[in-house]
């Protein structure tokens, strides 16, 4: 069983979408593959980034290109 501060975590991520109207399990957990996906791409993106700046070189191929909107393909 999950008690302590994990739990409390969990409670309150359930609360966020409980408020913002999402009560269904299987949307939340739709919602939540979405954004660790984003997540592991804005991950990647930085990780690009800092290798470019460590040889003085430019991303290749970025995913999040500045000043313009990322559209899902």
């Amino acid at each position: 069983m999950i008690t302590g501060e994990i739990k409390n975590k969990i409670d309150q991520i359930w609360d966020t979408f409980f408020v913002a109207g999402i009560t269904n399990p299987i949307t939340v957990l739709e919602q939540m593959t979405y954004i660790f996906f984003m997540k592991m791409l804005d991950d990647k993106q930085l990780q690009e980034e800092e290798n470019a700046r460590d040889w003085d070189s430019e991303v290749q191929n970025p995913t999040f290109i500045d000043g313009k909107l990322w559209v899902n393909p």
